[in-house]
């Protein structure tokens, strides 16, 4: 038990013990963190993703977050740049509306001036965390498979839920009813189903 503890304390004393500072996309200050793993547990995030940004691997994390070590320099230079490169620059991607007529970008800032669309919700579109903003679709060009219905499919109340794990399968009635039971929000149930990822063994459907 001695031994453990002191590997498990040992954990915060390398490169992520140092304290973490952390910002949005839209440039607000989310809180200071004694270390990336504390980080990571108040913000649901991976550490090493979270030391990836301090470390300047990486620009942002979940699309909308970025972080600094405290004792970094010229930090709101660093920002601007961070956000440039996460806005401005990237690869090509369809702007799509529901009859399937399609514009091509390689800027998202330059939908939000043509259509005053937030950008951010652009980006969440393309990392698959929405499905649409401002009332089109969003794909990169390279993943877009030619059925655009999928993105303004809308749910109706009569589908249900499929949860299916190795030792058993569940249906529910509704997806606020599968969510209630998995003590989750309906709109992070609806991650899970179109991310096709697991939750306690659990990976849901909609039948």
């Amino acid at each position: 038990m001695r031994l453990e503890k002191k590997i498990s304390e040992s954990n915060y004393n390398g490169v992520n013990s140092k304290p973490i500072l952390c910002y949005d996309i839209d440039r607000n200050f989310i809180g200071r963190f004694s270390n990336a793993r504390r980080a990571g547990e108040s913000l649901n995030i991976d550490y090493k993703l979270i030391s990836g940004c301090a470390t300047k691997n990486r620009n942002f994390v979940s699309g909308k977050y970025t972080f600094f070590f405290e004792d970094s320099s010229q930090i709101d230079i660093e920002l601007t740049s961070r956000i440039q490169k996460t806005t401005k620059i990237g690869i090509p991607f369809f702007m799509i509306d529901k009859f399937g007529n399609k514009k091509i970008y390689n800027n998202i800032m330059d939908v939000n001036r043509d259509f005053g669309i937030n950008f951010k919700n652009v980006w969440m579109c393309l990392d698959k965390q929405r499905k649409t903003a401002g009332g089109y679709a969003y794909v990169y060009e390279s993943e877009f498979d030619g059925n655009f219905e999928k993105f303004f499919k809308k749910e109706t109340k009569g589908f249900k839920i499929k949860a299916k794990s190795p030792k058993e399968e569940l249906d529910f009635g509704s997806l606020a009813t599968a969510a209630k039971y998995f003590k989750m929000k309906p709109s992070t149930l609806r991650k899970y189903i179109e991310k096709n990822k697991p939750k306690n063994e659990f990976y849901f459907s909609m039948i």
